[in-house]
This record gives structure tokens, sequence and C-alpha cells, in this order.
């Protein structure tokens, strides 16, 4: 099943715009979500992608923000909006759209990681309207490869401590300015030393162990892993996963 709705006619430039909304995959059978223009809306094969999400790509029936510039679409296109369902019985829900100038520097739409390791993590990015980035990675306490100049879409930064959750950022570097900045957390890999390797979970157990998305001990972690007495089989601490 695929469904197209046009956005009216818009009183400005159509590249001097973005869209803003709140979008919603009730099901991880819901297929692909796009927007994207088109010269002539009786004849489909002028359908040209900006931006696309597959429903698998975040936990279904809860609403995420998406921001699309519209740098780059012809003058005369119709923007479109178009959900390809892989079953009739799930849906796809949007809401609070905006259209609304685009920023002096519109920022990467899309960080996502690519790889982990022991001392390397490595990240791919895209969107905004400028093919120039800049990186950045921090530990919280220290900076690494501190403001990367890049026209790549992708990075890989080596030299990482193990274990540690880093905050990546990147952002649109547009020669006169920088957008605002996109950010993503991960966590590199661990390795003991010796086998068998244990944890209680207990202070002082190891030195290595940084749970899934860093020592966390509130529900408010981007991963809900979360370190504490609550459900301990033995001892005093174990860690748990929760909404």
């Amino acid at each position: 099943l695929d469904v197209a709705i046009s956005l009216p006619p818009l009183d400005r430039p159509t590249d001097s715009l973005q869209l803003r909304f709140w979008l919603f995959a009730a099901g991880d059978r819901c297929g692909t979500f796009s927007v994207g223009y088109m010269t002539d809306l009786g004849n489909d094969s002028t359908f040209v992608v900006i931006d696309s999400w597959a429903a698998t790509e975040w936990s279904t029936f809860e609403y995420y923000e998406k921001i699309v510039p519209l740098c780059g679409v012809p003058g005369n296109a119709h923007i479109v909006l178009r959900a390809e369902l892989d079953n009739a019985n799930h849906i796809w829900g949007l809401d609070n759209l905006v259209v609304e100038p685009l920023p002096p520097c519109p920022a990467p739409t899309r960080l996502t990681v690519t790889g982990v390791g022991l001392d390397s993590i490595a990240v791919a990015y895209s969107g905004g309207c400028s093919e120039n980035y800049r990186l950045y990675i921090t530990d919280g306490v220290s900076y690494s490869d501190m403001d990367i100049a890049t026209s790549e879409d992708s990075h890989t930064f080596n030299g990482l401590s193990q274990a540690t959750r880093y905050t990546i950022g990147v952002v649109s570097d547009c020669s006169s300015d920088v957008s605002d900045t996109l950010y993503i957390v991960a966590v590199t890999q661990m390795q003991a030393d010796t086998l068998p390797f244990y944890t209680g979970f207990e202070p002082g157990d190891d030195t290595l162990w940084r749970c899934v998305n860093g020592p966390s001990t509130t529900s408010g972690d981007p991963n809900r892993w979360i370190l504490s007495s609550a459900v301990e089989y033995s001892g005093s601490r174990s860690i748990y996963i929760t909404e």
C-alpha cells in the first residue's frame, strides 16, 4: 500500500524552507515514510526522495521529531509526504507539521554509530545543506580529535579508552557560520584481562564495567539500563532495564 499527499503551494521559494514535524509508527511493519518532491503530481516517476525513515529505525508507538531542510529542491516542485505500508493493519502518524524558513546554516539530520571497538568508534552523518562538516568527541572530561573539518560522510575516532562512554557531535560547516550540533552517545567495548570474568555489579567489583550506556543510576539513561539495589540476586546491586 503506497499513499502520498502533497503540501499546498508555498508563498516563497521552496529551497529557502524546511519542514519540522513529529512522526509515529504503529508497528514495525509500517514500511517506509518519505519526504520528497514531484515536479508533476500526475506522474509518479517524478517523485524524488529528500529523506526517509523505516519503522524499524526506532521504538514504535512513540513520536519522534524530524527536520527536513528543502535546500536544493526545484522552485516548481511540490513537496510530497509518502508512506509505503508493508501491512494494511499498521499505520504511520504525523502531527504538528511546521513549514518554516531555513536557518542560516541547517544542522545535519542524521548521525549514527556504524562500528564500535575496544579503542574506536565509527560514525556516519548526513543532511543539512552543506557538504562540509566538523566533528568532535568527548568523554565528558577531555576532548579527542577536537574540531575535525571534513567533507566525508563518515569518520572513525581511534585511540579511545576501553569501556568508556563518549558523546559525539557533528555540525554543518557553512564557511561563514556553523549549525547547531547533532549529538549521539556510544560506549567503547571492554576486554577482560583474564577468564572467567565476573562482576556482581557491586562497588569495587571491577573498574572496566560500564553497563551498555554508562554507569546509569536513573531511568533517564538513553538505554534504560539501571545499576541499583532494586532486584539483586545476591549482594546489594544488580542491573535491570525499565521504561
